[in-house]
């Protein structure tokens, strides 16, 4: 499994779920179109869709909108 850290600087939504800023990882097993964001803070998780056509080389690219003062995680590439 691959597993990277990652600081997000605010809190945000993804899915129906409201995490908040901090250190998180995201990890992916090879061959598998989810990844797991873990707060390293909390424990809490969340699985996200990300398919191979997303992916980039090197580090997890993670996209956010923001909607008025709510962030909201669209991708992880």
């Amino acid at each position: 499994m691959k597993s990277e850290s990652i600081e997000i600087p605010f809190s945000f939504q993804v899915q129906k779920h409201t995490l908040p800023a901090g250190e998180y990882q995201v990890q992916q097993a090879a061959g598998v179109e989810f990844a797991t964001l873990v707060n390293e803070k909390t424990g809490q998780r969340v699985v996200v869709l990300r398919p191979a056509s997303n992916r980039r080389k090197g580090e997890a690219h993670l996209v956010f909108t923001q909607d008025g003062n709510v962030h909201v995680l669209k991708q992880i590439s």
